[in-house]
């Protein structure tokens, strides 16, 4: 058997599903508001002065904690269901299931949270590793749990649930600096493999 990992957000998808969800769950002007303000941590991201688990958790805090833990789930569901096939593109959806038709495993492995991804993996036959969002008492406290599935920590949290020895392949596909370990670590890696 062999093992297909997929990023999802710019590889399988031509947008930021993170991005996406915010909007859906807070309505654009709290996303553009939110915008103005992040921008400085932005930036300092972008500059290589802040790292991505904290550039990532005050976004999160800023839109969602404090928020119910169902209600973040529930408009995530509604998300998964209604929008991301829109965004999905025709050749990754197509390289999905070749693989599927192979009898591969097919995994995709996500800085985007299990929140909005989880329905739609499911609703296709993939499996999910992806970020998690820290609740407590039924909020989100707008930390991560284990922090954000990006870079190194998508290769440790695969090596964590699967033993890639069991394979005789391993395929990725991947789209930026936070898939770079994923595609060394493979047998077969493609960047960028979707594009027009």
């Amino acid at each position: 058997m062999k093992l297909a990992l997929f990023d999802f957000d710019g590889t399988i998808s031509n947008n930021d599903s993170f991005r996406g969800f915010i909007i859906y769950y807070c309505g654009y002007p709290k996303f553009i508001l939110g915008s103005i303000i992040l921008s400085p941590i932005y930036l300092l991201y972008s500059l290589g002065i802040i790292k991505n688990n904290f550039m990532k958790e005050t976004v999160i805090s800023f839109y969602f904690k404090n928020e119910k833990t169902s209600d973040v789930w529930n408009k995530g569901k509604q998300y998964s269901d209604n929008e991301i096939d829109k965004i999905v593109r025709d050749k990754a959806r197509e390289k999905i299931k070749w693989h599927q038709t192979q009898g591969d495993r097919v995994v995709i492995v996500s800085a985007s949270a299990n929140i909005w991804l989880d329905s739609w993996c499911s609703r296709n036959g993939i499996e999910l590793i992806a970020t998690e969002l820290e609740e407590m008492d039924g909020k989100i406290t707008g930390k991560l749990v284990n922090g954000n599935c990006f870079g190194i920590e998508k290769f440790i949290r695969v090596a964590r649930v699967i033993n890639v020895n069991d394979y005789e392949e391993i395929y990725a596909y991947g789209d930026s600096r936070g898939d770079l370990e994923l595609l060394d670590f493979s047998d077969k890696p493609f960047y960028k493999p979707f594009r027009d």
